[in-house]
């Protein structure tokens, strides 16, 4: 089977990621920090600080659509201003959760009952489960044990934090 793209679709090639900077705003933004408050701590413009908002938001959502198209998911929700997306992968038949961090990049995650002991990558998911809930400031309980349940957990939490309900 091959997959090619229309003209009017980019390419993960073409698409380029937040500078420094306009991650740095974009991830203040996210943490709900005001304009204003981010204008102020970067001596900077409130023009400046928006239009790198709306620069970067742009950029955002055509990473994850970028990957969700190169990945066959197709999304039902997205957020450019959490980096968030929830989708369908018909190929795997289940839902997909495609997430982006500048520091960590982007990641995605399809729901699925793991056997997380046995699984070789049982130790880099957890690694990445991790750093993306001290990225967005989520603590995972301790009771949770396996990473399919970290990461469902995690999820639900972004999801409320962007306003989506989602249930598991």
């Amino acid at each position: 089977m091959t997959f090619q793209l229309s003209p009017n679709q980019r390419s993960i090639h073409n698409v380029s990621f937040p500078s420094i900077t306009q991650a740095r705003i974009w991830k203040l933004r996210m943490e709900k920090t005001s304009t204003t408050e981010i204008a102020n701590n970067l001596n900077a413009s409130l023009a400046y600080v928006s239009k790198t908002i709306r620069v970067t938001n742009k950029k955002v959502k055509l990473i994850i659509e970028d990957v969700a198209r190169s990945n066959f998911v197709k999304l039902n929700k997205i957020s450019d201003v959490y980096g968030f997306a929830i989708g369908f992968s018909p190929m795997l038949n289940r839902r997909a959760f495609i997430s982006f961090q500048p520091s960590i990049g982007v990641h995605i995650w399809y729901e699925h009952e793991g056997t997380c002991p046995e699984c070789p990558l049982q130790k880099q998911c957890s690694n990445l489960l991790n750093a993306e809930a001290e990225e967005r400031k989520i603590t995972i309980p301790d009771t949770l044990k396996a990473e399919t349940e970290k990461a469902n957990y995690l999820i639900e939490q972004i999801c409320a934090q962007i306003g989506w309900k989602i249930e598991f």
